[in-house]
């Protein structure tokens, strides 16, 4: 990356996290009480990190941060991701405590190029509890239709709905979710929508991912609980293969710093490495 697009790069870093920093400013505040565990992050694919139509991982396609995306890995895309969320307001490091949500998550994704098949390990804090999630692309993307994906969250419902009533009811939770690449400004804009139960508030999610920079993402979504804003840098250098007919960036990985707001109160800093064509 030449110095003008890493000068472009840090501008849109630094002007996105200043508007999400006054957005999310710290407040007094209870803690999320339904689905506590899955409020910061949901841990499925696409949450912290980017997957294109074709269910390849990386930096080009789209990413959210609850919602499931229609978009599933494939065969061979593998994402290992980190979460540190704040349970009261302000911007909690770690991964077990009071006043902290520290999620570490692994995402394989099998099948053919786009109708991959994803199955996520979800550990939570030092105790490490499990979830499961699993989800597949039905229908791949073409120009006048959206990729959609079915799948479940917690599907062994291991996962709590109701903050310190983990007995009473679990987190599981089943969603059908379309994601659309559109256009605009010259940059990718990717749209997604859905419907699902229990964590996503029995009911429609959306939200809507735009490359504001070569290595900058930003996004906003409602999903289904509550708003949540975010922005996404890549962080490798691009890599510029070259032949007669053309002169392209491409990389195989992507390492995303995330940060995000959830509920427009309650940061969440991640990291995530994921790669395609690992297997």
């Amino acid at each position: 990356m030449d110095a003008l697009s890493r000068e472009g790069c840090l501008r849109w870093v630094g002007l996105s996290l200043a508007v999400l920093g006054a957005i999310g400013t710290p407040q007094a505040g209870a803690e999320f009480v339904e689905y506590p565990q899955f409020r910061h992050s949901s841990g499925l694919p696409g949450n912290g990190y980017v997957v294109n139509a074709e269910g390849n991982v990386g930096w080009e396609g789209a990413m959210s941060q609850c919602i499931p995306l229609g978009y599933t890995p494939s065969d061979g895309s593998v994402a290992v991701s980190y979460f540190s969320g704040s349970r009261f307001g302000g911007l909690e490091l770690g991964f077990t405590g009071n006043h902290v949500d520290g999620t570490f998550a692994t995402t394989i994704g099998f099948g053919s190029r786009g109708h991959g098949m994803s199955f996520t390990t979800d550990f939570v804090d030092a105790s490490f509890h499990v979830a499961m999630h699993g989800q597949a692309q039905v229908v791949r993307e073409t120009h006048s239709r959206p990729a959609i994906s079915v799948g479940v969250l917690d599907w062994e419902n291991r996962r709590e709905a109701t903050h310190f009533e983990r007995d009473r009811r679990g987190a599981r939770s089943l969603f059908i979710a379309a994601t659309k690449q559109f256009e605009t400004g010259g940059r990718p804009l990717h749209v997604t929508v859905g419907l699902g139960t229990n964590r996503f508030g029995d009911g429609p999610f959306l939200g809507a991912c735009y490359d504001v920079h070569d290595r900058v993402k930003v996004l906003a979504e409602y999903d289904g609980l509550g708003v949540n804003v975010a922005t996404a840098a890549q962080l490798l250098h691009q890599k510029r293969t070259s032949s007669a007919s053309q002169d392209t960036s491409t990389r195989d990985d992507a390492l995303s710093l995330f940060f995000g707001v959830s509920d427009l109160k309650y940061p969440v800093l991640g990291l995530t490495y994921a790669r395609k064509d690992v297997f």
